[in-house]
Formats: C-alpha cells, sequence, structure tokens
C-alpha cells in the first residue's frame, strides 16, 4: 500500500485530522477473557471488532486519512480498502504503536491526530465528528475520551500530533490530562458514549451483549460474534451471566 496520504474530503479546509488506530494480533488479543472463551472465540471477538471500528472510521466525514499501526498477519486484507498507510507495529505496546502513527501523521502534514480502539465497536461515526468538530472550533490541543469506568483512556485528540506521548493503560484519563496540563496544552476531558465500552473483562462482554441487543448501531460483525458466544450461557464461567 501506498504511503502517501489521499484526502477523504477535498473540500474541508483547515484542520487536517488523521486517524491512528493500533491492532493488536488477534491471536494474542483479549487474554483476559481467557478463563471464559477459547483462542479462537478470542480470536474472532478481536477481527469482528475490528472489522466494525474499520467501518465506523470509513464513514467518518472528519477524518482526511487512517493509519492502521499492527502486527496481525490479515490486516491488510481487512483494512486495505480504507487504510491510506499500515504501519508494522512493533509489539512494544499500544502507546508505542499510536506513537508510531503519529509520527506518520506528521510526516505527511496532518496537523490532529485522534488516537482510537480496535475494540469499541460501537462507534458511531457521527458522533466522532461531532467531537472532532467541536474540538477545532473550541481550538482545543488535547481531548481526553474516558472509558465507561471514568479511570481508563479510549480514544486521544492531539493537536499537534506530538504535543505529548501517549500513556495509555490502567488509570490513564488522569495521567493524560495531567501531561496536558504540564505541556500548558488547551486541555478537555470529553465523554463520547459509542466510545465509552471497550472490551477486556467478563462484565465488559455481557455489557457489551446488552448494548448490541437493546441499541442502534451498526457494529454487525460484533453482533453476530457475540450472538453466537452467547447462545448457550451453560458453556460459559459463572462470571460471565448475570
Amino acid at each position: 500500500m501506498s504511503n502517501d496520504p489521499r484526502p477523504r474530503n477535498p473540500s474541508r479546509r483547515g484542520k487536517t485530522t488523521c486517524a491512528v488506530l493500533p491492532v493488536k494480533p488477534f491471536g494474542d488479543a483479549k487474554e483476559r477473557l481467557a478463563t471464559g472463551l477459547g483462542s479462537d472465540q478470542r480470536r474472532m471477538i478481536a477481527e469482528a471488532m475490528v472489522r466494525d471500528v474499520l467501518a465506523a472510521l470509513a464513514n467518518s466525514q472528519a477524518l482526511d486519512a487512517l493509519v492502521v499501526v499492527s502486527a496481525e498477519p490479515r490486516i491488510a486484507e481487512l483494512a486495505g480498502g480504507v487504510a491510506d498507510a499500515i504501519l508494522e507495529d512493533d509489539l512494544s505496546g499500544h502507546s508505542e504503536a499510536a506513537k508510531l502513527g503519529a509520527a506518520w501523521a506528521i510526516e505527511h502534514g496532518f496537523d490532529t491526530v485522534v488516537m482510537l480502539p480496535g475494540d469499541c465497536p460501537l462507534l458511531d461515526p457521527v458522533e466522532l465528528d461531532a467531537t472532532l468538530e467541536r474540538f477545532h472550533l473550541d481550538r482545543m490541543q488535547l481531548a481526553v475520551v474516558p472509558d465507561r469506568m471514568g479511570s481508563g483512556t479510549n480514544a486521544l485528540v492531539i493537536s499537534p500530533p506530538d504535543a505529548i506521548a501517549p500513556s495509555f493503560g490502567p488509570d490513564s484519563r488522569q495521567r493524560h490530562l495531567a501531561l496536558g496540563l504540564a505541556a500548558s496544552l488547551r486541555t478537555i476531558a470529553v465523554e463520547v458514549p459509542t466510545l465509552a465500552l471497550d472490551l477486556d473483562t467478563s462484565d465488559d462482554l455481557l455489557e457489551l451483549a446488552e448494548q448490541l441487543a437493546e441499541s442502534d448501531h451498526n457494529a454487525i460483525n460484533t453482533e453476530a460474534v457475540v450472538a453466537t458466544l452467547m447462545t448457550d450461557r451453560r458453556r460459559l464461567p459463572g462470571g460471565y451471566a448475570r
């Protein structure tokens, strides 16, 4: 794939925004679900979620490019029609992968990056676009999107792309806010409902199953896999049933 960015919205002027999507190899993903799901099941749901996130990003009107950072062997097949570049992940962690994407964005002239996870399949592109529009209109430099527990970070919007080094992981919401303030950046924490739920634990899986059943969404790949996983709860450990 060419490393030359292709404008998605040539009529737009001003800010140019690149999405950065780190994708962990599917075979290594969701290890915290190993007590209830086998390796093939975890691989299936990891791939389904990435498919849905890629579809959402493809439908965004506020993004000018997408760079995927991954060592997953099938990522070119899945993202080749959507991503402007696919970079090889050195497997040093989510934050380092996000930094690789930010470096690509800087090299190709983008002044803003939005770092997104591959395990938030409910992502609504309209909601993402509204968040990015607010970010630019308010002339912010750092937006921290928390997870549903309020302590982690599910997305970052950074302008310029290297204004801070991302530091994902436990309790990262406050850490990112502190980094922004220390760098004297115009910083905000903003809730994005369809980016609140990422999949790490059995409780997350149950919550995802409920939201897929109860809300309007476009996560068709994830919905199909989760329905299969939840068909016979008797096969799953007690922690997977409410």
